[in-house]
């Protein structure tokens, strides 16, 4: 309209800025949910990425509108600078004139891509994810072809014996039902420490550290502990690496759900105040939804099941890193709902 810079910076605030505000809010939604975890470096790094939109929003609203104005025309493309359109241009034609086909391909496409996501399985990296020739692989796969896969990760089996009047019997009964439970390949240590009022086993698993059959090893000894507890008036607790990896590893998986619901219920609220919609948000919602299922599905086609994997040089598939999927759903949403408002 030929107003001055200033003049037209302070208008393009007063208009877009509540966009502004409404994007950034729904983004550090999104990342102070990681706080649904209760896993301490999650809500950290939540909070931090959220204080770090919040200063990027305050700039977008201050600073870069001051700068606008500071600079006036010289901002202004010449004549002639812009590139005709290219396939882009003929791309966005081509969709908006078919708009019904191109969405019924798109929904099919994402839904199709999300199917492998009924394979997800978590754990925490451990040597037999390092690369190949690295000390730390080479032990893990000397230690797995010599000793077996559950030697990289025994569990702990404790018993709080300071009660017991026959500690050593207590470890003996124990020690028989964990030899017989499936699962188990080697019990290899059992016995009471020096001041007898805490007993050790250790429990080689037959299976790898990540194997899934692990984890179902720990629930199984777990659903055992009660009996042992009542029987012998002990206290049981399975622990280690390798058991606090799966316990991790589930807590995080466990939490993707509440986080889902509770960051996803607080965005739709919010951009039905935004928009005075509903439409709007169920659409916004339901894309995310998509999106965040496709995503998932790829990861895990490629790094699970190996799909492409001479493409992306991967020498060995395996479980995902357990807190991937909790980030990338908070990255994805945030993206997401932001491009929406």
């Amino acid at each position: 309209e030929g107003v001055p810079a200033e003049e037209a910076a302070a208008r393009s605030v007063a208009t877009a800025g509540s966009a502004v505000v409404f994007a950034g809010v729904t983004v550090m939604i999104a990342l102070v949910g990681l706080a649904v975890a209760r896993i301490p470096f999650l809500t950290v790094m939540g909070i931090g990425g959220a204080l770090a939109v919040a200063v990027a929003v305050a700039v977008a609203l201050t600073l870069l509108p001051a700068l606008l104005g500071r600079a006036g025309d010289r901002l202004k493309a010449k004549e002639g600078e812009r590139p005709p359109g290219g396939f882009s241009r003929r791309w966005v034609l081509l969709t908006t004139k078919f708009p019904a086909v191109a969405m019924v391909l798109v929904v099919g496409i994402l839904a199709i891509a999300t199917l492998p996501v009924k394979d997800l399985q978590l754990a925490l990296p451990d040597n037999g994810t390092e690369p190949v020739g690295t000390p730390q692989r080479d032990s893990y796969d000397l230690v797995d072809e010599y000793f077996g896969p559950g030697y990289n990760g025994p569990l702990l089996v404790t018993l709080d014996v300071i009660t017991s009047r026959d500690p050593l019997g207590v470890v003996a009964d124990v020690e028989k039902d964990l030899r017989a439970t499936p699962g188990v390949e080697q019990i290899g240590l059992a016995t009471p420490n020096r001041t007898a009022d805490t007993a050790v086993v250790q429990v080689i698993p037959s299976t790898g550290p990540a194997d899934a059959a692990t984890a179902d090893l720990v629930d199984r000894i777990r659903a055992e502990a009660p009996g042992w507890e009542k029987e012998h008036g002990v206290g049981v607790a399975v622990t280690g690496l390798t058991a606090v990896g799966i316990d991790v590893s589930e807590r995080l998986q466990g939490a993707l759900l509440p986080f889902g619901v509770l960051v996803v219920g607080l965005s739709v609220l919010l951009l039905m105040v935004v928009f005075r919609s509903v439409l709007v948000p169920v659409k916004a919602t339901l894309g995310f939804i998509l999106s965040t299922g496709a995503a998932f599905g790829a990861v895990v086609a490629v790094f699970q099941w190996g799909w492409f994997a001479d493409l992306v040089h991967l020498d060995q598939t395996g479980p995902l890193i357990s807190f991937l999927p909790i980030l990338l759903m908070a990255v994805l949403f945030g993206l997401s709902m932001d491009y929406e408002v």
